[in-house]
């Protein structure tokens, strides 16, 4: 990702920027890990809403155990309506408040989306500056550096 890599040839992202991405992936490997079950593919196709309102995850096929601030990552990555994210949070019973604490992992995490769908869009698709996910996925990584 560092040395002569596609951001830097494309001077998509500034060194700093780099050095910054770099500085926060050793911070990540810091992390104590405790996996738990996650659904990894939290969307509103995989959801449905009961007669009570209460909401119920369906399709967990892709279940695995991995950090429950990454599932809370790609709500956040996904989503840019402060309302579906509240929902969602309501729906996992926590409060924006209460995870606060945890936002810098949040934003690590989603950071490291973000660079992989970027990274994949410019390889795979021969005229990447006119992918609309390839322009969110650099906007991201540029407003999670800011």
């Amino acid at each position: 990702l560092f040395e002569n890599d596609t951001f830097s040839k494309l001077q998509i992202l500034s060194k700093e920027e780099l050095e910054k991405i770099e500085y926060l992936i050793e911070e990540m490997s810091s992390w104590y890990v405790e996996p738990v079950l996650c659904h990894g593919n939290i969307s509103p196709r995989n959801a449905i809403v009961g007669k009570n309102g209460k909401v119920f995850l369906i399709d967990w096929g892709t279940t695995t155990g991995h950090l429950p601030e990454r599932e809370i990552a790609e709500v956040y990555f996904w989503n840019e309506n402060e309302k579906h994210i509240e929902a969602f949070l309501r729906g996992y019973e926590l409060e924006k408040e209460k995870i606060k604490g945890a936002q810098g992992k949040i934003d690590i995490i989603s950071l490291i989306r973000a660079i992989d769908i970027a990274q994949w869009g410019i390889a795979n698709k021969e005229d990447w500056k006119k992918e609309n996910f390839v322009q969110s996925a650099i906007k991201k990584i540029k407003t999670i550096l800011s």
